[in-house]
């Protein structure tokens, strides 16, 4: 696992906010992973596809977690959080849109994605792979933290014929054990749905 320990920004790229269960986390992810909107899930579908696009940036524990959705939020350490990684025209992406909001509103010199979508399938991604990257997350990750099912995953299950039931919500320990047979599947439309893999350094 990679952590950034310095604050030399110039290597970052597109960095993701994620809130954790306990608390929040900055991922960076390679740019050219948002070139197929609709693939984005293939990426985050094992933690071992997620390390070779992405890494964590920092990690910060908040344990009132209040003042981060109140109208003049997101906090004093979730702001200086952000601060310190999103200077100089950063683009942040967040995929809660009321914490979006609350950033908008309030640290007006944070650029922030608009594409919706991205974000949401982003914030699906690094949850799905948490634990990979957050250890010490890992036993507070719950079914209802990894909903919404990301929609690039039930499109593309949808052109083979397979619903994604909601409970299906973590790949790497769901589908191995409650559908097996799909798999292969699985399997093929993560290799055969990005072809831009390789051209991802």
């Amino acid at each position: 696992m990679i952590v950034v320990e310095r604050l030399d920004l110039c290597f970052l790229d597109k960095v993701v906010l994620l809130e954790t269960p306990k608390g929040f986390a900055l991922f960076n992810v390679k740019s050219g992973v948002l070139n197929a909107p609709k693939n984005v899930w293939s990426w985050f579908a094992h933690w071992e596809t997620a390390e070779h696009v992405s890494f964590l940036v920092d990690y910060v524990k908040v344990d009132d977690k209040s003042a981060v959705w109140r109208s003049d939020g997101p906090g004093e350490v979730l702001s200086n959080f952000i601060w310190k990684y999103c200077r100089d025209e950063k683009e942040l992406i967040v995929g809660d849109e009321k914490l979006k909001g609350v950033i908008k509103s309030n640290m007006e010199k944070i650029k922030l994605l608009e594409n919706n979508y991205v974000a949401r399938e982003l914030v699906w991604g690094f949850k799905n792979v948490l634990s990979g990257f957050l250890y010490q997350e890992k036993d507070n990750i719950t079914p209802a933290y990894l909903l919404p099912v990301s929609e690039g995953l039930k499109a593309s299950m949808s052109k083979l014929g397979i619903n994604v039931p909601t409970e299906a919500v973590r790949i790497e320990l769901s589908w191995d054990i409650h559908f097996p047979s799909v798999l292969n599947a699985f399997t093929h439309t993560t290799e055969s749905c990005c072809p831009f893999h390789d051209d991802i350094v």
